[in-house]
């Protein structure tokens, strides 16, 4: 008879509009780990699925949590959800089901969390060019440094204690792989052969890298003090060029060096005000006390 592992797993999945292949995936799952541990759960999140993604998923004839978001969520408050509802000394967080995976990776998973890491990472070993350029520019710059190189992944195992460290930490999570890595935790990457395009649109993805970079390195901030003294710069010099103006030639002030100083000192304004409204954003995401996410129903079964 094969061992079975005796830590309860649980396996977080967000679902968005994926009902034609969610029964596929979700028995391919279950197989994995029936044949693998003693004790486990499955918890799906419907992030407000536009199709019968909730109807199949009420059908199932398996034990499991549903959680019914009330609208649409981004993928980390989604996934923040289905860990809120597990219960399981490790968790496995699936973003999209909609990518092709070689679920018993996920047994490798747990075994190289059982030597002392807290988090592990299933890292695709092709990416699109924007994601490698993006981790590329990332890495070296976080303001609290990982001790390696983050990337993207497709699958995440964190341990309990991960998930406690994480939620006392208190953070609105923008970028899960980023936030893990900086918790000061061990963790693994490991890598596959898979080829690996997530779904969401190019202005999703730019505003995701946007947030990423504002939210947990300095880059931005020595932009603005970087534009800040270019504006000053400009500023000063068209204020030295009007008093030489006004003292040796016989002109009349500038009405061009006027609109030009005016369109520069509120395109600086205006720039900074836009990067500050942003950071006020993440400080009263922070400080309030609601959930970072909206759920309609929770159903077990």
């Amino acid at each position: 008879m094969k061992y079975l592992y005796e830590n309860y797993v649980s396996l977080v999945a967000v679902i968005s509009n994926d009902a034609d292949i969610l029964i596929d995936r979700i028995r391919r799952l279950e197989q994995v780990l029936k044949e693998n541990f003693k004790y486990y759960e499955f918890v799906f999140v419907d992030n407000h699925s536009a199709d019968d993604s909730l109807k199949v998923l009420n059908s199932l004839d398996m034990k499991c949590t549903v959680v019914e978001l009330a609208q649409r969520h981004k993928l980390p408050q989604a996934v923040m959800a289905g860990i809120d509802a597990a219960i399981g000394d490790y968790v496995f967080e699936i973003e999209d089901l909609s990518v092709e995976i070689d679920f018993s990776l996920l047994i490798d998973m747990y075994e190289t969390c059982q030597q002392g890491n807290d988090f592990v990472f299933l890292t695709p070993g092709n990416s699109s060019a924007m994601s490698r350029l993006f981790y590329r520019l990332l890495n070296g710059r976080l303001r609290y440094p990982a001790g390696q190189e983050v990337t993207s992944s497709v699958c995440i195992l964190s341990s309990r204690r991960a998930q406690n460290k994480v939620a006392a930490m208190g953070d609105y999570i923008v970028n899960r792989n980023v936030a893990y890595a900086s918790a000061g935790l061990d963790c693994a990457y490991l890598k596959t052969d898979m080829i690996y395009r997530n779904r969401r649109g190019i202005l999703t993805n730019i505003g995701l890298m946007l947030d990423t970079f504002i939210y947990y390195t300095d880059v931005v901030i020595r932009l603005l003090f970087m534009a800040a003294v270019f504006f000053l710069v400009i500023s000063l010099c068209i204020g030295v060029y009007s008093v030489l103006s006004y003292l040796f030639e016989e002109i009349a002030p500038g009405w061009t060096s006027t609109i030009m100083f005016i369109s520069f000192g509120f395109f600086g304004i205006f720039a900074i005000l836009a990067v500050v409204s942003k950071y006020l954003d993440q400080i009263l995401k922070n400080t309030s006390h609601s959930k970072h996410y909206i759920f309609r129903d929770v159903l077990k079964k």
